[in-house]
């Protein structure tokens, strides 16, 4: 009967010959975290995300927004037209004639003398320094309010605020009022009419626009 030769002992602080059972014989692959790829997937930005667009209701809000401006600016202006005849009477000073009279005006500043309808006289202008203030013509400028109708004779400037007005003729009376602004009486009524068409268009484009590619998403 063959006899197996025991392992020699090694004395204790020795290296062993083999290692121990179980020993690893060398050092294991680190294996990534469990589900640490997937985070890492999950976590970078998608690209369309990074993109960020308009919603389909902001297009639907900005569209309605722009037909609703259209008509509250169309009503701003009228209201602008028809109040221009209250801002030119404002402040206004009735000066009876015939006869010289001295108003007090700020001065530096270009004011317009009124007379009535059919009216026909002549008036110099002048401050009490003595500089003379020639009248210019206005043209055809007629303001009627509650039937109290005014025409414009002729726009002046107010020198050093007191003006002395020389005028003959029957008797009657003048105002000193405000100039009449005639573009800007246009343009109230061009961008009344021109308002609702422009931005009623734009909001208009715009909805339908949003509802033909909320149509063919769907």
């Amino acid at each position: 009967m063959a006899h197996q030769d025991a392992a020699p002992e090694v004395p204790p602080g020795q290296p062993s010959a083999q290692p121990p059972p179980g020993w690893p014989y060398g050092d294991p692959e680190p294996q990534p975290a469990r589900g640490a790829s997937s985070h890492a997937t999950s976590s970078a930005p998608h690209p369309e995300a990074t993109q960020r667009r308009v919603s389909r209701k902001a297009w639907y809000l900005i569209g309605t927004g722009l037909i609703a401006l259209g008509f509250v600016l169309m009503l701003v202006l009228i209201g602008v037209a028809v109040t221009s005849g209250l801002r030119v009477f404002s402040g206004a000073i009735d000066v009876a004639v015939p006869g010289s009279s001295q108003v007090d005006l700020p001065p530096g500043e270009e004011k317009m003398v009124w007379a009535r309808p059919g009216d026909s006289r002549s008036c110099t202008t002048t401050d009490t320094s003595g500089r003379d203030l020639p009248l210019e013509p206005s043209g055809s400028v007629t303001v009627s309010i509650n039937d109290d109708e005014w025409v414009g004779v002729g726009t002046f400037s107010t020198g050093n605020g007191h003006v002395i007005l020389d005028c003959d003729g029957p008797p009657g009376a003048i105002r000193v009022a405000n100039v009449f602004n005639t573009w800007g009486l246009v343009g109230s009524i061009l961008g009344a009419v021109l308002a609702p068409f422009v931005f009623g268009a734009a909001g208009a484009a715009v909805l339908a626009v949003t509802g033909v590619r909320h149509y063919r998403s769907r």
